[in-house]
This record gives C-alpha cells, sequence and structure tokens, in this order.
C-alpha cells in the first residue's frame, strides 16, 4: 500500500511538472482552484467531512447548464441509496494484467449513518453550480490511513457518484492535507471498479476539469426514483460495464424491491413530499402497488 501511494505521488508530480512545463494547462500548477467550503460544523469531523465545491467546468462545453440543486431526500432513502453502491478491487500483477477481488459493500453500516445524515442536510444547501464532496478516513495503524473520497451531484433524474478515491492508504499528512481540500482530487489509479446493480450505470464524469492530467474518475448513475420504489430494471439497465457473473446484486443486498408494501408506499409518500415525483406519479405508482397487493 505505501509502494502504491508513493508511486502515487511520483506519478502526479511528474504530470504536474510537465504541464507546467508545456504551458498547456496554466491552473494545472497551481493545485487545487476551487476549494471545498464547510457547510454546517456538525457535518463533519476529524476523520470524516461532507462539503459543498463550486463546479468549475465549462458548462457549454459538457452540455450542463447546472445540476438540479438543492435536491430534498430523507435520510432514511439515502441509506437505501448507499447500501446499493459496491466496488470491486482491481490489482496489477503484471504489466496489461490486472485480478479482481470479490464485489463488496462500497461502504461500511457506521459510513452509511454518517453520510446519510450529512448528504440529506448538505444537498438541501447545495445550489445548481455547486457539487457535493466527501472524504472518510479509517485508522489502520499509528502511521497508516485509508482515505475514500468523492462527489455527488443531481443531473435530472439521476443521482451521480463520482469516485475518486477508494480505501487509499496514506502516510504523509500532505497528502491528506490535499484530499481534505480536494476530494475530488485523485492520485493514482483507480485500483478498483464500481460494481453497477439495478438501476445503476458506470459511465466516465462528465465536465471533469482534470481528465487531461489525471486518470479517468469512476462514477456511477443511478436512477434514484426508480431504485427507491423499487421498480423491475430492463435486462440490460446498469450493466454495460459489468463483468460476466456480476450482473444481479449480491443476495445479502437488500433493495427497495424486497421491501414490504407497507415501507415501498411510505417511500413513495416520502417521494412526493419531497417534490421528487409529481402528484399523477404518486396516484399511478400508488395504484400499481396496491394492485400487487
Amino acid at each position: 500500500m505505501v509502494r502504491r501511494e508513493l508511486d502515487g505521488v511520483r506519478k502526479v508530480v511528474f504530470v504536474l511538472l510537465s504541464a507546467c512545463l508545456m504551458g498547456l494547462f496554466g491552473q494545472a500548477c497551481q493545485g487545487p482552484t476551487q476549494p471545498a467550503g464547510i457547510v454546517c460544523g456538525s457535518c463533519e469531523n476529524q476523520d470524516r467531512i461532507v462539503r459543498l465545491q463550486p463546479f468549475n467546468g465549462d458548462s457549454h462545453q459538457d452540455g450542463l447548464r447546472g445540476f438540479t440543486h438543492p435536491f430534498l431526500l430523507s435520510p432514511e432513502d439515502w441509506k437505501h441509496i448507499l447500501k446499493s453502491i459496491r466496488v470491486q478491487s482491481r490489482n496489477e500483477v503484471f504489466l496489461f494484467f490486472t485480478t479482481k477481488g470479490p464485489v463488496e459493500p462500497a461502504f461500511t453500516e457506521d459510513e452509511i449513518d454518517y453520510l446519510s445524515a450529512t448528504l440529506s442536510r448538505v444537498f438541501a444547501q447545495a445550489r445548481p453550480d455547486e457539487r457535493v464532496v466527501f472524504a472518510l478516513s479509517r485508522h489502520r495503524s499509528s502511521d497508516l490511513t485509508e482515505i475514500t473520497t468523492g462527489g455527488w451531484f443531481v443531473n435530472g433524474s439521476s443521482l451521480h457518484l463520482v469516485l475518486a478515491n477508494y480505501r487509499y492508504a496514506v502516510t504523509m499528512p500532505t497528502v491528506r492535507a490535499l484530499l481534505w481540500q480536494d476530494p475530488l482530487w485523485t492520485k493514482a489509479g483507480p485500483f478498483y471498479d464500481l460494481a453497477p446493480g439495478e438501476h445503476q450505470t458506470v459511465v466516465e464524469e462528465e465536465g471533469s476539469p482534470r481528465r487531461l492530467f489525471s486518470p479517468s474518475l469512476p462514477s456511477l448513475s443511478i436512477a434514484y426514483k426508480q431504485l427507491l420504489l423499487g421498480e423491475l430494471a430492463p435486462q440490460l439497465t446498469g450493466r454495460k460495464y459489468a463483468a460476466p457473473g456480476q450482473l444481479s446484486p449480491p443476495p445479502d443486498q437488500t433493495s427497495p424491491a424486497s421491501l414490504s408494501i407497507e415501507e415501498r408506499l411510505q417511500m413513495l409518500t416520502r417521494l412526493k413530499d419531497q417534490g421528487l415525483i409529481t402528484e399523477e406519479e404518486y396516484r399511478n405508482k400508488k395504484k400499481q402497488l396496491l394492485d400487487q397487493f
């Protein structure tokens, strides 16, 4: 892990120095240009943060004219979404040859409890030109910390998760400080894949100003309404890049489709109260659920 971190540092230094010398990327030599801002003091502590970061991409070039923010979703519904997200480790054994680990939950129960509460609060304050970023750390020893960082944004009916670093081994305080300042800064890799489930699709992050001199960031597009309501997905939905044998959520993963009719009706009511579905959509979905009963 330490070697991986050192390789990542060398890679970042080499690319940034090259960019500065060539004069191709004016802001690349200046480090993070849009640091994330604190939204609420109670939303973060020494080991965890959730903040708002201005989006500094070219909206005309990327086809984005602002995110669908603010975004209102209850902590309970955020838990369902967070529990559905899974990753798969990837290790380079030889050049151009990798091995993959088992598909596993991206977040621990403790991280889900924290993120569900803070994401609900911070997204309610987000502007169309801001995305929500986060950083989580786990101490493995006195001098080794694993850090997970990334960002979220809503574009129309899709919720996007950009995973910049996952369980990244860090021993240098300066590296941790950099990631805390800009959670979307990716140092090396990625050494993992996002494993899409129902109503999820792996895509390349749109509008990243760092795409020219860093690896593409793994990103997950989530049709959150369909996921929360437990609708049946088309056979190919969310699986364009899924590996054979990983097309369905693992049997231990709780999905909204496995909830009782009463629980799904409650979730449907929350989505209507939060303005995420129209009155007509609410009536139609409610009728469908009651017809199933």
